[in-house]
């Protein structure tokens, strides 16, 4: 996370990339394929990762970036592209953090 500063304030900012990044590193842990290789389109199978593997990531995901994602904005998740989308707007929501 980068604190960046702006004329009389801090503003919080996150570059998207760290966002992927981390969330790909966490997720390869309980998959079967490097972090550098998980592209925005990978669903969990692809990744070699079953359901309980899946939630043991994403309480992990939780952790890392400090958030809270409800069971009911997973249901629709299909891809880590939809996994980034709502760690992104968890960060803005919870931390107020601008995300580039």
């Amino acid at each position: 996370m980068t604190l960046t500063q702006t004329k009389n304030h801090k503003k919080r900012t996150m570059k998207r990339q760290e966002i992927i990044n981390k969330v790909n590193e966490v997720m390869a842990k309980y998959g079967e394929i490097a972090a550098d290789y998980i592209e925005p389109g990978d669903n969990y199978d692809e990744l070699g990762a079953d359901s309980m593997k899946c939630l043991e990531a994403l309480i992990d995901i939780e952790d890392e970036f400090v958030i809270n994602i409800p069971g009911s904005e997973l249901i629709n998740v299909r891809t880590m592209q939809d996994v980034y989308d709502i760690v992104e707007g968890k960060i803005k929501d919870t931390h107020g953090f601008q995300v580039y």
